[in-house]
């Protein structure tokens, strides 16, 4: 399992992962390793395009669009749904630099997007199957 995913455990930030099972903590810790590997090409493609890379915990704050969840007690199921609303907003939000990015030619970086938007459509799948139970 990736360290990613095993902090939020370790820390209690999310006390409901304890509950888990093994291969649903797998699929999250598949899920952390996405999105970390996401944020690094999106910071590699902006320098690439002469734009700047977040560089401070309080610039990714002022930026910041899909809000921290600080709840101190969630269950599974719940912290589960919250996750994958977060993974429903992401994917507006990656349509609409997709959209930006096609309007002013921007290949390399639209094909980039069309990933994370398949990847992130993925996540939300699976999260909604985990939640609803089927």
């Amino acid at each position: 399992m990736s360290q990613h995913a095993q902090k939020p455990a370790q820390t209690g930030q999310f006390g409901a992962v304890n509950e888990l099972s093994s291969a649903l903590k797998e699929l999250l810790a598949e899920q952390a390793d996405q999105i970390f590997a996401m944020t690094d090409e999106i910071a590699e493609r902006a320098r690439k395009v002469g734009g700047y890379a977040l560089k401070s915990i309080g610039g990714i704050s002022r930026r910041q669009r899909l809000k921290d969840n600080d709840y101190g007690s969630l269950q599974p199921r719940q912290m589960l749904s919250k996750l994958r609303d977060d993974n429903l907003r992401l994917t507006r939000f990656l349509r609409g630099a997709h959209k930006i990015c096609g309007k002013f030619n921007g290949g390399a970086s639209t094909s980039l997007i069309g990933t994370w938007i398949d990847q992130t459509e993925r996540r939300t799948w699976f999260l909604t199957e985990i939640v609803s139970g089927t």
